[in-house]
């Protein structure tokens, strides 16, 4: 069976152009046209991947995502953010409240499908590996998707997920921007002007709380490092 992709969007052309971009992936193409109805779809059909619009006439797209990340059923599922090209405001907000990435509309089809490809891909990755991560209070188990600290199992996203093993595997090692894009986004450049990292970063360290948090520093125009 193909993966289930869900498009929360009112605008019935960007759920049929998904589809066409899609449909070679072997990929199946749901809609919903408001944010009601993407919920209610979210939590039945358990998607691969839900791409977001975030300016919806019922339920503004932030308030979805903040509710999708906070349900036991679908904190796990992966989010891309459809937006408008100038709202970095709203993308940055997207981003720290627990989406995946981000594409601005209107879209390029090639980039649309590249970044779709490259999440699928780390997705993979994460549940490919048969072995358990550990960084004192931390234990990562990653074929179950998750992570204690202390004892207590904390709630994170993919990209969090993903995050956290590349800068654990690395610990004491000053990692570059670009390193972490590459590693955990899969983008071979660091993209201009994105918030993306920085957003993921902050999530993480909220997450784990005020020990761990001291712990993954950051050096000015050059990466971050999460000390031992």
């Amino acid at each position: 069976m193909g993966r289930r992709i869900l498009v929360i969007d009112d605008e019935q052309s960007v759920v049929e152009s998904v589809r066409m971009i899609l449909q070679d992936e072997d990929c199946i193409t749901y809609g919903a046209q408001t944010g009601k109805k993407g919920l209610s779809k979210s939590k039945e059909l358990h998607p691969d991947l839900i791409i977001l619009d975030l300016n919806l006439p019922d339920i503004d797209g932030i308030k979805i995502c903040e509710h999708l990340r906070k349900s036991n059923k679908t904190f796990s599922i992966p989010i891309i953010m459809l937006t408008a090209r100038d709202n970095t405001k709203d993308i940055k907000k997207g981003l720290e409240t627990g989406a995946d990435d981000y594409i601005t509309k209107p879209f390029d089809v090639d980039e649309f499908s590249a970044r779709v490809k490259a999440l699928f891909r780390r997705i993979e990755y994460i549940h490919t590996p048969s072995d358990i991560l550990t960084c004192d209070d931390i234990v990562i188990n990653i074929p179950n998707f998750s992570v204690t600290l202390k004892g207590k199992e904390i709630s994170l996203t993919q990209k969090e997920f993903k995050l956290l093993c590349v800068l654990i595997k690395n610990k004491n090692k000053l990692l570059s921007q670009q390193f972490l894009y590459q590693e955990v986004w899969g983008f071979k450049e660091q993209p201009y002007g994105s918030f993306t990292l920085q957003a993921h970063i902050s999530n993480l360290r909220e997450k784990m709380g005020p020990s761990i948090a001291s712990r993954i520093t950051v050096i000015e125009g050059k990466g971050y490092k999460l000390k031992s």
